[in-house]
């Protein structure tokens, strides 16, 4: 199973098309689909697998792969053989699902995405993401446009201090920034 950034996929012109076809149930759906794909976009299942995976009965189901295939959203083949499984391959549309962003460029802008950020990465317990100390740092990261790659290099540094929690890779983070700074002035 590859991993996913559905950061505003219900936007997705293509995923709207689904969505207006078959509503959140459609949406839903074809979330979950994405959810079983591999790194390279495909997945492959047994009909029955398909059935209970989307809770669905066969004509929800051809109703499903029809949308996906007329919308781009995914195409379905099988192999001969009534028991060969059907492999969906991802279209072009929701192609950007498979591409593994450069930490660099990735800045979160709400603080719900920094908490499920650390709560997925760190394995933060959820008492100390929901303190609002930790969440007046989450709004502080996104108004001062800290990037994935600058918490990357601040866990680093947390880590070497044994203080893994926000308010420690917060320190890590004003260090840095504070580094670069006196870099930059000095170049000048």
């Amino acid at each position: 199973m590859a991993t996913f950034l559905y950061d505003q996929l219900s936007e997705n012109q293509t995923v709207r098309r689904v969505t207006q076809r078959l509503g959140l149930l459609g949406f839903a759906r074809l979330v979950k689909i994405i959810e079983e794909c591999t790194d390279n976009g495909m997945v492959s299942l047994s009909w029955s697998d398909w059935l209970g995976l989307l809770e669905c009965n066969r004509e929800q189901f051809d109703e499903l792969l029809a949308v996906l295939s007329k919308v781009g959203a995914f195409r379905a083949s099988q192999a001969e053989g009534i028991s060969a499984p059907l492999m969906l391959t991802m279209g072009q549309s929701l192609q950007f699902l498979l591409a593994k962003p450069d930490p660099a460029t990735v800045i979160h802008t709400r603080p719900e995405q920094w908490e499920s950020w650390i709560k997925t990465e760190l394995c933060s317990p959820a008492w100390l993401v929901k303190d609002e100390t930790t969440q007046t740092l989450f709004r502080h990261w996104c108004a001062s446009n800290v990037s994935l790659a600058e918490v990357t290099s601040a866990l680093e540094l947390a880590a070497l201090a044994k203080d893994l929690s926000p308010v420690g890779i917060h320190e890590q983070i004003k260090t840095a920034r504070a580094s670069r700074l006196v870099q930059a002035r000095s170049r000048a």
